[in-house]
């Protein structure tokens, strides 16, 4: 069977639409996941696939943050389509924001505030 690729001029692989190296093994089977999900008609999924490309600290059987969980998934994306350095980064566009944690006495009622 024939088989193709591409390769840059300097022999490596193309490079995608952002210039990156092509997507790595979690963005891919996140790829994969989202097209099931969209294009199946079936009311399930189970994403082993797309687990096994997770560190191992995702692969453990327990509960994890989800913000810790989201902050990985889009610097793996990030990086993937190499948009660390571009301005304005469509992923900070999109997903980009401000945690400010907020405490307040249950005493005097006085609040402080802190941006994270």
């Amino acid at each position: 069977s024939a088989s193709s690729s591409s390769s840059s001029a300097s022999g490596g692989p193309a490079p995608t639409a952002f210039g990156a190296r092509p997507f790595g093994p979690t963005h891919t089977e996140l790829s994969r996941l989202f097209c099931v999900l969209l294009l199946s008609a079936h009311p399930h999924y189970a994403p082993t696939r797309f687990s096994r490309t997770l560190p191992a600290q995702f692969q453990l059987p327990v509960q994890h943050d989800a913000s810790e969980f989201g902050k990985f998934l889009l610097d793996k994306i990030e990086g993937d389509m190499g948009l660390h350095h571009m301005q304005p980064n469509p992923l900070h566009e999109i997903f980009g924001g401000r945690t400010i944690t907020t405490t307040e006495c249950q005493h005097c009622g006085t609040r402080s505030r802190r941006p994270e």
